[in-house]
């Protein structure tokens, strides 16, 4: 139940800033989403290393570690209530909120929210294991620091290497398909023991594919 409502919070700051940006930067769409969206793999590494350091030099509790997130809520929260935020596209040009939910039920719509549903499933699926799966992998290493490595690719490549997404967008998501399925496959094929410099190359490979995902489909 507590995750569910932590989800619950994460969707709504995702539904808000993603409409935000897109009217701020309204001929810019691409390349902000993508610089947006590199605060979620920034976000995992700084988490990440701060779980790792939490862990080794207080041996923190998992409930002190989680707990951390309260620090960007707060951020969140005075932020809503201190700043004004300017009209959406859809209220500037008049659209209602019962017509965005007709255009819900269109084939095309529908078609984009499987793909849509498939970006996240790759993205976020192979990070619920990855540092479980990798620190059985390479016992020498802890997995975590393979998440916080492709979450470091991710953020340097989404800050810097947007542009790329903004101007060929359809070329962008058909490599990044072509990496993401390589680096799965790679991985995939790995077996305990596998030496760190493979594990590293072949989540390399993974990472910079599932990179521009999610912020270009949006």
């Amino acid at each position: 139940l507590g995750f569910l409502i932590m989800g619950l919070s994460q969707g709504l700051v995702e539904g808000v800033i993603n409409p935000l940006v897109t009217t701020i930067y309204s001929d810019q769409k691409t390349k902000r989403l993508n610089m947006l969206h590199a605060w979620w793999p920034g976000g995992m590494m700084i988490g990440g290393l701060l779980a790792v350091a939490m862990t080794q030099m207080f041996n923190a509790s998992w409930q002190l570690k989680l707990g951390m997130i309260v620090i960007p809520a707060v951020v969140y929260l005075g932020m809503a209530m201190s700043l004004e935020y300017p009209k959406t596209e859809r209220v500037q040009s008049n659209v209602s909120t019962g017509d965005m939910w007709k255009e819900a039920a269109k084939p095309l719509f529908l078609l984009l929210f499987v793909c849509m549903w498939m970006t996240a499933a790759a993205e976020l699926g192979p990070d619920q294991w990855f540092p479980k799966v990798m620190g059985d992998l390479v016992p020498q290493l802890q997995g975590v620091l393979f998440l916080v490595y492709t979450a470091g690719l991710m953020f340097l490549l989404r800050t810097f290497g947007s542009g790329i997404a903004h101007r060929a967008p359809m070329a962008t998501l058909v490599v990044c398909s072509i990496l993401t399925g390589v680096g799965l496959y790679w991985l995939g094929g790995l077996a305990p023991g596998s030496s760190a410099v493979m594990a590293f190359a072949a989540a390399t490979i993974f990472g910079i594919g599932k990179t521009y995902f999610w912020p270009t489909m949006l």
